[in-house]
């Protein structure tokens, strides 16, 4: 599943926990859940489809990363994948940082640079 999926998945109602659950909450909400839709506990054949999605909200809910950016996308975006009212158009701390950017690219230029002759 790609990150332009991921404005219209609610992860956190496929695991049945609020948006501010704790790692803990995550992990038994997966837990509980996993174990009644897992496909070799029941005899339905939407059992694997549910545990998929189960297990890929998991995935992106469990690392601290990529549920950051799951809620960036999901407060960026409405379900159709528009631009949301909700995006304030502040940014974050992590991409207030120009030097970096500009060193990095500095770098970059300079490697490219050094190949290319």
């Amino acid at each position: 599943m790609g990150v332009r999926d991921w404005a219209a998945c609610d992860f956190y109602a496929t695991l049945g926990v609020e948006p501010d659950a704790t790692e803990d909450d995550i992990v038994r909400a997966f837990r509980t859940r996993a174990k009644a839709a897992h496909p070799d506990a029941t005899g339905d054949p939407a059992a694997t489809e549910r545990f998929q999605d189960l297990a890929a909200a998991y995935a992106v809910l469990s690392d601290p990363r990529t549920r950051r950016d799951y809620d960036r996308v999901r407060l960026t975006t409405t379900g159709d994948g528009a631009t949301g009212a909700a995006y304030s158009g502040a940014r974050t701390p992590e991409h207030n940082r120009p030097f970096l950017r500009t060193r990095t690219r500095a770098w970059i230029a300079a490697v490219v640079g050094a190949f290319v002759l």
